[in-house]
């Protein structure tokens, strides 16, 4: 819990909205440690704003492969 809660107040800093299954997503899928989220939510908010699209599955799978 304490995850999604960091998760969603780190996108509503900035100004984004997260629909609750994305945080679930993040969460089953990058290791449980507060540095590796910070890094991959900023990763995810860095290619975001790069490619121009919003942030879903999708886009988060990308950068989950791209860690690999």
């Amino acid at each position: 819990d304490l995850l999604k809660v960091i998760i969603s107040k780190s996108f509503s800093d900035k100004q984004i909205i997260l629909d609750p299954k994305i945080s679930s997503f993040i969460i089953k899928n990058v290791e449980r440690s507060y540095d590796n989220i910070f890094k991959f939510l900023k990763e995810i908010d860095d290619l975001s704003l790069s490619s121009g699209k919003s942030i879903n599955i999708n886009l988060i799978k990308k950068v989950i492969k791209k860690n690999e």
